[in-house]
């Protein structure tokens, strides 16, 4: 069996905070990809129970680098640089 290539790195409940987390992540060149259940196409977001999930996924030989970089943005002491 093939070992997987990404893990999950963390889950959050909000849309807006996840493309934020993408796009820090992104710019220390991290990939990110994103995973939400929908409900369909809806203009309106839904941000409850499950289809409120969003996870965050990085890959293998990145995540230590992108927990390190979580772990400050939770603290609210993460560096710009």
């Amino acid at each position: 069996m093939e070992k997987l290539a990404w893990q999950r790195l963390t889950v959050v409940y909000n849309r807006m905070e996840a493309d934020l987390i993408q796009s820090a992540l992104n710019a220390l060149g991290i990939p990110v990809e994103l995973f939400q259940e929908s409900v369909g196409k809806s203009s309106i977001p839904v941000t409850f129970g499950d289809f409120g999930e969003v996870q965050i996924f990085v890959p293998n030989e990145k995540a230590e680098a992108a927990r390190e970089w979580l772990a400050s943005y939770e603290q609210g002491t993460e560096d710009d640089s």
